[in-house]
Formats: C-alpha cells, sequence, structure tokens
C-alpha cells in the first residue's frame, strides 16, 4: 500500500513537472521517477507469494498466467488491427495502460481462482 501512495503522489509530480522541463535527459529522468515504487509494489507482490501456503500460490501463479494471456492477446490484436490501420492507438496510451491491465486482469483472475476451489469436497 504505500508503495502504491507513493507511486501515485511521485506520478503527479512527474507529470507536472514534465510540463515545466525542456531538456531531453532532465525529461527522460522526470519522466522514470514513478518507475522505483512501482518496483517496490512488485518486490512486496513476490514476498507475499513466498510467504503464502502451496494452494494460495498455485492460484497466485494461475492468476498470473491467466492475467499474461489475456493481455497478451488483447495486445496482439490491437497490433494486429493497428497494422491494418483498422484502429490507431497511440503508441504512449497503449504502453502506459499495459501494467495497470495486467493488475487489473490479475486481480480478477485471483476470484476466480478462489470461486474455482472445492468446498468441503464440491465445487
Amino acid at each position: 500500500m504505500l508503495a502504491m501512495g507513493g507511486y501515485a503522489l511521485v506520478l503527479f509530480a512527474s507529470i507536472t513537472l514534465l510540463r515545466h522541463i525542456e531538456a531531453p535527459g532532465l525529461r527522460a529522468l522526470v519522466a522514470l521517477l514513478p518507475v522505483p515504487p512501482i518496483a517496490l509494489a512488485l518486490r512486496a507482490m513476490v514476498r507475499y507469494i513466498r510467504d503464502v501456503d502451496e494452494m494460495q500460490q498455485r492460484i497466485e501463479l494461475e492468476a498470473v498466467s491467466l492475467a499474461t494471456a489475456f493481455v497478451s492477446l488483447l495486445y496482439m490484436s490491437a497490433g494486429f488491427l493497428q497494422a491494418a490501420k483498422v484502429i490507431a492507438i497511440p503508441a504512449a496510451a497503449a504502453l502506459i495502460w499495459l501494467f495497470p491491465l495486467v493488475c487489473l486482469t490479475y486481480g480478477l483472475s485471483q476470484g476466480h481462482g478462489r470461486a474455482a476451489l472445492p468446498v468441503n469436497g464440491h465445487r
């Protein structure tokens, strides 16, 4: 939670600062400021997965696998449509929304994984 709060603050600061910076090197540095808080959030997720029992690890593995497969299929489909000039998605928008989309589908997949667990031997 702390890492995500830090991410939100740093993202806001980064967007604000980028409006006033012209130098390419400094723009690159400021644009990448939100990355370390996300790296800390990912580290926390990995530590969580390592600390849970084997059943929960299986749920997490299935969730991340489903999320990755779904988002990959979605992005590949969009790439084909973009190459055929059927749609026009700006690259920056596509890249920025990749991680949040993976996180969203990961969360939804976790719920599906828990719902699929047998309760008292029954599904």
